[in-house]
């Protein structure tokens, strides 16, 4: 007996699926991807070309835009250092060690604050280059142009100046290194790979809870330990001098640090006046914790590289604290893989950046923007459910990521 024809309107009704399918998981969007990746090299590299122009143009003119707190605090430690006063004894800087190197040799080279804050911007321009090579360099070559363009990467980097992205390039070029171990044993460059977590780490705390998530992955029991204890440690011995130096200020201003502690996920779901309550119990930190880790065990089959831009996402989404330079945090992750909630998601933070007049301050947007977005401190309840949403839609799809260890 031969099968019955399908009906129209169960024709129909599978078209329109596909098209809803294509509009929330933006499908399109993958095949555009694909499509970009089979283009020639010469094409590539003319439209990076493009790209790499708009995006040092944009960090160019966005850096002699007035600078913020972050600037200051930049300033203010890297010329203490060189006048032989230590800033964290002074209580001038909460950041590693590492960064304050780094800025205090840009201080050096520079001849004022203009100077100063010029090459700082070009420095993070670099950064920036270097996360859009590396992308490419795993065959995104699309995701590396709309993040080098992103409004939101060029706000950061070129006005805010702040430096997250220097802890996600570090921290990409480690799983290059850590899948060269094929070896079950512990190799050379598995002490490189987690050599580079924990520099990441003292430079900027974006992936405070990923040796955790890597020790979550399957592999030999030995290896994930190694790769859960040695980051922390470089950590901990990054802040041992300004800790001999600075004992109060390393335990107030970084240890116990909180940030806005306006947790958007917690915000978001929980009554205010339940909220002074959960805050008051750092309820927003634990929930950090126990979220992050959750979703690092439900990701943990997926791809290294891929698995560390997750964690990106992921961290942004439960964070307990949200302000302007998370927003970059997950650009390079959310380029590659964009879906319905992180379109509307980059949309909004493109425009609350731009608009902001303490920030980018950009004609027209600076007038749409405050009646868009609730005011600063609260801003993250407006663009918490959409990077949600995006979240929630690549763990519905997490079997079709790149599963495994190698690159």
């Amino acid at each position: 007996m031969g099968l019955a024809p399908e009906s129209s309107e169960s024709s129909g009704s599978k078209r329109e699926m596909k098209y809803f399918r294509s509009l929330v998981l933006v499908s399109a969007w993958q095949r555009i991807a694909g499509q970009f990746e089979k283009a020639s090299r010469q094409t590539r590299i003319l439209i990076f070309a493009v790209a790499a122009l708009i995006g040092i143009s944009g960090r160019l003119w966005a850096q002699t835009k007035p600078p913020n707190f972050d600037f200051n605090v930049w300033l203010t430690a890297s010329s203490s250092l060189l006048d032989g006063v230590n800033p964290y004894a002074a209580n001038q800087f909460n950041y590693g060690p590492s960064w304050l190197g780094i800025v205090t040799g840009i201080r050096f080279m520079s001849t004022d604050i203009d100077n100063f804050r010029l090459y700082i911007a070009i420095f993070l321009t670099l950064i920036d280059l270097g996360i859009a090579v590396v992308l490419i360099s795993k065959r995104y070559s699309l995701a590396a142009v709309i993040f080098f363009i992103s409004p939101v990467t060029i706000a950061i980097s070129g006005q805010h100046q702040q430096v997250d992205n220097i802890a996600i390039l570090t921290t990409l070029l480690a799983t290059f290194w850590a899948v060269k171990a094929k070896s079950e044993r512990i190799v050379g460059s598995d002490w490189v790979a987690v050599l580079l977590v924990g520099l990441g780490l003292s430079i900027k705390h974006v992936f405070l809870l990923l040796p955790i998530w890597l020790a979550l992955r399957p592999g030999p029991l030995k290896k994930r330990i190694f790769y859960l204890v040695v980051p922390y440690s470089v950590f901990a011995l990054s802040l041992l001098g300004p800790f001999l130096s600075a004992r109060d200020t390393i335990i107030d201003s970084m240890v116990q640090y909180s940030g806005a502690n306006n947790s958007p996920v917690l915000y978001a779901f929980l009554p205010d006046q339940m909220m002074t309550w959960v805050v008051a119990w750092q309820g927003p930190k634990v929930f950090f914790v126990i979220a992050l880790i959750g979703s690092g065990y439900l990701f943990r089959h997926v791809r290294l590289f891929e698995f560390t831009l997750i964690y990106t996402i992921s961290a942004v989404v439960f964070s307990w604290a949200i302000v302007n330079q998370y927003l970059a945090v997950p650009m390079a992750g959310i380029a590659i893989w964009m879906n319905l909630g992180f379109i509307i998601w980059l949309l909004l933070s493109s425009v609350y950046l731009w608009g902001d007049t303490t920030a980018i301050n950009f004609p027209l947007l600076n007038q749409i923007q405050p009646h868009m977005l609730l005011e600063y401190d609260v801003v993250a309840k407006d663009l918490f459910p959409w990077i949600f949403v995006g979240w929630l839609l690549l763990l519905l799809n997490r079997k079709v990521l790149p599963q495994g260890r190698d690159s």
